[in-house]
């Protein structure tokens, strides 16, 4: 019922089918719309950048490490505002804000889904935990406990 604010799958594949279809929706009224450049829609990779609809509260992870832009990889954004020159984004961990420019928004990624592994380590503390391909042959006990122990809480992890 509806989307949650982090939800957990195996693939890359799965992780962008999930961030296209939730940033469609979500961000109907879009502010600003990146789409890659040929240089990234030649690459084959299952991480590439993909289009983004961005607008406030528009999730995002870093993708690579500048420390001169003071981005992070791994790290979880959340757009403040946009412009035609960039996006400004707050860091969920520091609330540090970053002005990424329009040039770099390559380095960052859809927050909406992201894959099992990439959220090992991490605590999700506000927000439903949706675990996605749970019935996939290889889904383990080991990607279960960690979908499971993202939360703070059981009441907020669901199962799709």
């Amino acid at each position: 019922e509806g989307f949650a604010r982090w939800n957990l799958c195996l693939s890359h594949k799965r992780r962008m089918k999930l961030n296209s279809t939730i940033n469609r929706f979500e961000c109907r009224d879009a502010e600003l719309t990146w789409t890659p450049g040929e240089e990234e829609e030649e690459d084959a990779d299952l991480n590439k950048p993909q289009q983004m609809l961005l607008s406030k509260f528009t999730p995002l992870i870093g993708h690579l490490t500048d420390a001169k832009l003071g981005l992070m990889h791994g790290r979880f954004y959340e757009v403040s505002s946009t412009s035609p020159a960039g996006v400004v984004m707050r860091d969920i961990e520091t609330d540090a804000s970053i002005m990424l420019p329009i040039s770099k928004l390559r380095y960052v990624r859809l927050g909406y889904a992201i894959t099992v592994n990439a959220v090992q380590g991490r605590t999700l503390k506000t927000g439903i935990v949706r675990l996605f391909d749970t019935g996939h042959p290889h889904f383990t006990w080991r990607h279960l406990g960690v979908g499971l122990s993202r939360a703070v809480s059981l009441e907020q992890v669901e199962v799709a």
